[in-house]
């Protein structure tokens, strides 16, 4: 059995570490992918904020923190498995495919190497956390990279799945476009979920991601401290309101778990269509 499994861990190291190589050797691609996040935080959070006058002594850079540390993971991963296109392109995709590994060892490194990458840029807008009055507590600074991370994954998985059909990198970028922005908009990272028209509650409780920004911001709101109490029904989400099916909270467990079931039915399909180069 372990002969079996040694082949099969050296492919995932090793597809794992090349893709921290093509980072390494491209570091402007930190820069260029943190430029958004970092201005919505900082420049969008402090013009909303004067705007709608802070409340309960939280303003809305602290608000969309956990929003923004998701933000910053999403375009990473989606990078990450772009990479399969050139791979494609080059013939490398076809020559790891002809190695006499499980098609689900090279989609498994990928998804590892990407979630690292998108981890890494998380990261940067965690070091952020105290200009935006978050505390840097081991809970909220480890929480936030393990929920990176694994959301990191799981958007490698969906990237890998849309760029298997994709001949050429500009094709998918194109469909990456499509997918990221709305699935950014409804996901609860800039604006509460509460009070939605019933149409858009619905599209939001089917986004993924939503199951990503609702824990992280559970991680952050309990350490924070309020000058004064917030009140229910205002525009601000307070730290007891939570994501919810009708009249349900929904648990993080739950949250996770059905994050981590898109990311595995995800995985699922990458391996099965990258098993065909084309």
């Amino acid at each position: 059995m372990t002969r079996r499994l040694r082949p099969e861990l050296r492919t995932v190291v090793m597809v794992w570490k090349r893709e921290l190589l093509v980072f390494r050797r491209n570091p402007t691609r930190l820069l260029v992918t943190l430029v958004q996040p970092l201005a919505i935080l900082l420049i969008l959070g402090t013009g909303l904020d004067v705007a709608t006058q802070a409340i309960g002594g939280l303003d809305y850079r602290t608000f969309i923190f956990p929003g923004v540390v998701a933000m910053a993971v999403i375009m990473p991963a989606f990078f990450a498995a772009g990479s399969v296109v050139y791979d494609r392109e080059f013939g490398f995709l076809r020559e790891m495919l002809a190695a006499p590994v499980h098609r689900a060892s090279i989609v498994l490194g990928k998804c590892l190497g990407g979630a690292t990458v998108a981890a890494l840029h998380g990261a940067v807008v965690v070091g952020a956390a105290g200009l935006v009055d978050v505390p840097y507590t081991p809970r909220i600074v480890l929480g936030l990279l393990a929920l990176a991370t694994f959301l990191g994954f799981v958007l490698v998985a969906i990237g890998l799945v849309m760029a298997s059909g994709a001949v050429q990198f500009q094709s998918y970028m194109s469909r990456v476009n499509l997918v990221a922005l709305p699935m950014l908009l409804a996901s609860g990272a800039l604006f509460p979920l509460s009070g939605l028209p019933t149409w858009l509650a619905v599209l939001t409780r089917c986004n993924p991601l939503v199951y990503a920004v609702d824990p992280m911001r559970r991680l952050v709101f309990p350490e924070l401290r309020f000058s004064e109490p917030i009140a229910q029904g205002t525009w601000l989400v307070p730290p007891e309101l939570r994501v919810t099916w009708g009249d349900w909270p929904v648990p993080v467990a739950v949250q996770l778990g059905l994050l981590g079931a898109v990311g595995a039915i995800a995985f699922t399909f990458a391996t099965i269509r990258l098993s065909r180069p084309g």
